[in-house]
Order: C-alpha cells, then structure tokens, then sequence
C-alpha cells in the first residue's frame, strides 16, 4: 500500500463538515429527474457512443488509485468490460476542491471540462448540486451495477463509490485490550491524559458532532472543552505512523478507520473503533461534469466504478468500498455496530444541505479556538 503521504491533498475534505456556500440549497431528492435522461442513456447506446469517442479522460486526486496502480487496472477494467479499446488517461491532479473550481471555471468559460470524471466528498457534491456542473442522470434506468438508489446524490448528479468512517485510532501495543475506548466520551477519563492526539482537523470533526442530529452544539461545545486538556498534540492523518511507533498512543477522531487496515497490513501495532457515540458514514463519489469531453465513456466509467471487480481493487489498494455494495468488506464492521444497536448517522449530501440550510446565518462555535489551535 502506498505511504500516507498520499492523503495529505484530501484528508481535511474527507471531514464532512466543510461550508457549503450560503445560497439556498435547491429542492433535494433521491429521484433523478426524469429529463436528465438522454436518448442515448442506454447500456448499448452509451457503449457505442463511447467507442465513437475514443477515450477517457480522468485527472483527479492520486490518493484515490493515482499511487497505487488502481487507475491503470481500473482502466483495463473498464475496457474489459464493456469490449472497448479506449485511450485511457489518468493525470494526478489537485485536492477535490481545487478541481471543483477547475469544472466549474471551465463549464463558465464555455471549454471542456479537464476531466470527464469528476471525484469529490459531501460537502463537494453539495456544491455542484447548486452550481450545476455536474449532469443529471438517471443511473438506474440503465446502469446494471447502480441498482440501489441510497447510492445516488441527489438529481441524480453523482453516485456514492466509498464509505468513510472517522473513528479511534489506537496503537495495540500500548493500549490494553481491556481499555480500548469505545466511544468518544471514553477519552475524557483521566487514564488517556497526555496519551492522545487529535487530527488537525478536529475543528470540522466536531462541526459534524454539532449537529442537532449527532451531539448538538452544547455537548460538544462541554466535550471539546474537556477534551482539551487530554490532548497531547495535533497531527495530520498523513502522519499516522506517529500512532505506530508510540509517540502518541491514540488518534481520535481519526480520518477513516481504513487508514488502520492499511498499516496493519503492513505489520503496524494498529487498529481502529467506530465510536459508538459518533458513528458517522461520509462518503467519496464520482460525477460527470456537463461540459466533459467525453460524457458517455465518463458514465460508463461510473458504472463500472460500482461493479465488484473495482470494488475488489479499491479495498485492495486503499482498504475502501462502499458497504452497500454486494460483497462489500467494509459491511462488517457496520453492521456489527448495527447489531449492538449503535445509530449511524450518514453525513451524506442530503445531511450536508440540511445542516447548511438549518444554521444559514447563525453564529458557530469556534472549536479550533477551543482545542488551543491559533
């Protein structure tokens, strides 16, 4: 697996909680409308479509597949699969919000789109929705691996790939199995004093906790000010190794608990709990902007993205898939949590235009401040 280093262009976006901008968000829906479909959106029609235009285009953050050799299989994947020979082109390019100021100046200017893919998390795709740089779809009147409509964004402008659960992490050599914290609040006994860190961008985390549907303001405005005086220092997820070699004992919250999965494959003293008092799903999903180059290609790609096979390589190379897909290896641990009764909260994009549009001009807690960060 590749080093961490890679994550350092997503990590903070990740982090569900990001501000989408102030304008009101549109009426949301799970449903596409049913206009977004073009005649050619069928299996054969898109395939044909695609072989006329030759290639793929994709230019998105290596910490998804770019360092790994995932695009190149992903590519002779996609190929494969619908019996193309297309010119397929992988560029790494900048971090998700970047490139989402890239689509967006491109489809302003009236140019194609840099890339035919665009890849973002939550609170991104809560932007494209209000921007319309992304096209509308009706992925299930046609796609055979996008059969579940939880996995849409709303408009049908992008479909769910990944699952990401923030959770603890925690290195098993220096914390007893018997103390293993399992929930956030776990963290504020005095046993964890001087043993923990937090990421840098804690502030986002406990945005996400502050939530009327999560924690609510006021007990995570009490638990960050206790928290405090627990945490030993600040790190980034890149830098998780620190967890690994002991110089902090814990990482909490962390940036997904596939960050665990990836070094302890790799022999590293580490593994990871969902807190059962913050379990939050987010997620990493893909949409074709309006103005790509090569739309049909694009959408096929999609499809593909869902099927088992890059399901499989993208567990292989970065310990990430979307649980609701069948055969899923993240399911576990889900649903587990689910069996002992733990609420999961999905800080999907629906949850991200709730949120914004509920606290549209309300002043918000500083938690930065609060954890001591200039």
């Amino acid at each position: 697996m590749v080093a961490l280093q890679i994550l350092g262009g997503i990590t903070g976006l990740l982090l569900v909680a990001a501000c989408v901008p102030g304008a009101a968000a549109p009426p949301v829906s799970s449903t596409p409308p049913a206009a977004a479909t073009a005649p050619s959106d069928t299996l054969s029609g898109l395939i044909e479509a695609a072989r006329a235009e030759g290639q793929l285009t994709l230019i998105w953050t290596p910490s998804i597949g770019g360092r790994t050799g995932a695009i190149q299989r992903w590519g002779e994947g996609f190929n494969r699969m619908y019996n193309l020979n297309l010119m397929f082109h992988y560029t790494p390019g900048p971090t998700i919000p970047e490139m989402l100021a890239r689509i967006t100046q491109e489809m302003q200017a009236g140019r194609p789109a840099a890339s035919d893919v665009y890849l973002g998390a939550d609170t991104s795709f809560a932007q494209a929705l209000q921007s319309g740089v992304l096209l509308a779809v009706d992925w299930i009147a046609w796609a055979p691996n996008i059969r579940d409509p939880a996995l849409l964004v709303p408009g049908g402008i992008g479909v769910a790939f990944a699952t990401r659960t923030p959770g603890i992490t925690y290195n098993t050599n220096r914390v007893r199995p018997d103390e293993v914290p399992t929930a956030l609040q776990d963290l504020l006994r005095p046993q964890y004093k001087g043993r923990v860190a937090a990421s840098v961008f804690i502030g986002s985390n406990l945005e996400t906790l502050a939530s009327p549907e999560i924690w609510g303001e006021q007990r995570t405005v009490e638990f960050v000010t206790r928290y405090a005086d627990q945490i030993a220092g600040l790190i980034r997820c890149a830098e998780i190794e620190r967890i690994a070699i002991g110089e902090f004992d814990i990482l909490a919250p962390d940036c997904g608990t596939f960050l665990s999965r990836m070094w302890q494959a790799r022999g590293a003293p580490l593994a990871a709990r969902i807190p059962a008092d913050a379990a939050v799903l987010g997620y990493l999903y893909l949409g074709v902007p309006v103005n790509a180059a090569h739309p049909a290609a694009a959408k096929l790609f999609v499809n593909y993205m869902l099927s088992r096979e890059a399901q499989d390589i993208l567990y292989e190379t970065e310990y990430l898939d979307h649980h609701r897909v069948p055969g899923s290896k993240t399911a576990p641990e889900i649903e587990q949590l689910q069996a002992r009764g733990v609420k999961l909260v999905e800080t999907d994009v629906l949850w991200v235009l709730r949120n914004e549009q509920r606290a549209a001009g309300e002043a918000k807690p500083d938690f930065d401040r609060i954890i001591g960060r200039p």
